[in-house]
């Protein structure tokens, strides 16, 4: 009896560790939802800012997140995020001040303060001057008078520290800035005094963000070859930049506009000036932004391209080709 007693006890201790077994073959675990999951909270946000002109030049105002296809390598995202155009922009106005703009300087600051006034009222601007020095004039606001103010203040210096001006710009004002962003960068390109930045860092960073650059270049050989004939004892300058130096400067800012799907703009006389101002500040007021969580994993450094489809005829899509995956 004893030893049935036993036998009873046992089978009663594994009848339920038996049952729960064969729930367990029954019932496998959802790994598929599971890992959905974890991609989705791993996975970093991308936002690509897209323009969408008509064959005739105009933007077209009111499409929706429905009007959109997004592919990261040729495989269709979600996309989760979608910003209209009403959403305010955070535009940098970064304005080389160094030798080569002394006989320009009054022009630039009127060609600036205008554009200012094209912005919308929401939207806010910080002004940094760069020359053998990089200068904040103002940090972020969308009051116009202070605006203006620190636009007036900028002043001519000596070299130009153009590389180092933009990687302050990317790891200090942008970095955590959340909404659309853009640089409008005012400059003829050539970088003459830089030793902590540099050209291929630019670029860089510049692919790890979603930034919009627009570059205005003006021509100053003109400008540097008479400041060169000009003996005044404050004249710092002892050579002209070559042809090929101006040739490094177009193809360094055609590559900002390229990889983050901004415009280069060229300035040689005031009018154009205004134009490129005036014309950027239009498409500022005409953006949309997509995000999406990529369902690639990634490592850091990799590029991922991008390419966006609006599922409407005769239309254009101006937007960056891809991103550089952050740490």
């Amino acid at each position: 009896m004893k030893f049935l007693s036993v036998i009873g006890l046992v089978v009663a201790l594994l009848i339920p560790a038996f049952g729960q077994a064969n729930k367990s073959k029954s019932q496998p675990p959802a790994q598929s939802e599971e890992k959905e999951e974890t991609i989705r909270i791993d996975s970093t946000l991308v936002t690509i800012p897209v323009s969408v002109i008509s064959l005739d030049g105009k933007y077209l105002l009111s499409l929706t997140q429905k009007d959109f296809r997004l592919y990261e390598e040729e495989t269709q995202q979600e996309i989760t995020n979608f910003a209209s155009i009403e959403v305010p922009v955070n535009v940098v106005l970064m304005i080389d001040t160094s030798r080569s703009t002394k006989f320009k300087i009054e022009d630039i600051q009127r060609a600036a303060s205008t554009f200012i006034e094209q912005l919308r009222p929401a939207d806010r601007v910080l002004v940094v001057s760069f020359d053998d020095k990089v200068r904040v004039q103002c940090e972020f606001t969308n009051d116009r008078n202070t605006l203006k103010q620190a636009i007036a203040k900028t002043k001519t210096g000596t070299g130009t520290k153009l590389y180092e001006a933009v990687n302050f710009v990317m790891a200090s004002k942008l970095n955590g800035i959340q909404g659309r962003k853009a640089i409008v960068l005012f400059t003829d390109g050539v970088d003459t005094e830089s030793k902590y930045g540099s050209g291929k860092q630019s670029m860089f960073d510049v692919e790890k963000t979603e930034v919009m650059m627009y570059p205005i270049q003006y021509d100053t050989q003109e400008a540097i070859a008479a400041i060169l004939n000009d003996n005044q004892p404050q004249n710092l300058l002892t050579s002209q930049p070559t042809t090929e130096e101006f040739q490094l400067a177009t193809r360094y800012l055609r590559g900002l506009a390229q990889r983050s799907g901004g415009r280069v703009h060229q300035a040689e006389t005031l009018t154009n000036l205004n134009e490129a101002f005036a014309l950027i500040a239009e498409e500022l007021r005409h953006q949309y932004s997509l995000g999406y969580y990529p369902t690639y994993e990634s490592q850091p450094g990799d590029y991922r391209r991008v390419r966006i489809e609006v599922l409407l005829p005769h239309k254009n899509v101006r937007a960056r080709d891809g991103y550089r995956v952050g740490k």
